[in-house]
């Protein structure tokens, strides 16, 4: 597995099975899209939802109906046509960090309508920033 933005051509590093069958599988992010990404700008509105600030990266919300075709377009599309064939997805799990910012928010107003304490709110808030679930 390789960082695709450091190895242009994949093909050289191919090898078949007579020789002992390799091949180099793309590191694709499918829950977050870091800002360096020469996609990052044309990211359909509202299809980046939260932040996963220890990454430095903005967390995709994988329901939104314009990311598949984002996403098969912007940035598998591009790396099959210069060669990579295999393919590595990590950060499917990231939704989750959304969820749990939603529920936060949620939980939040439901509480301030029951009129329980800011404090309260605020050890909630405490709680969850040092879990690193924000």
């Amino acid at each position: 597995m390789v960082e695709p933005d450091h190895v242009a051509d994949p093909k050289p590093h191919r090898r078949d099975a007579a020789i002992g069958a390799s091949e180099l599988f793309a590191y694709v992010s499918m829950g977050e899209i870091e800002p360096s990404r020469s996609y990052f700008r044309q990211v359909p509105a509202g299809v980046l939802k939260g932040e996963n600030r220890a990454w430095g990266s903005s967390v995709v919300d994988q329901a939104h109906p314009a990311w598949p075709a984002f996403f098969v377009e912007q940035i598998i599309a591009p790396l099959w046509e210069r060669g990579y064939r295999g393919f590595f997805f990590d950060t499917l799990d990231s939704y989750q960090t959304i969820a749990v910012l939603v529920l936060i928010v949620t939980g939040r107003a439901l509480l301030e309508r029951l009129g329980i304490s800011t404090l309260y709110l605020s050890l909630l808030y405490i709680d969850v920033v040092a879990a690193g679930l924000q």
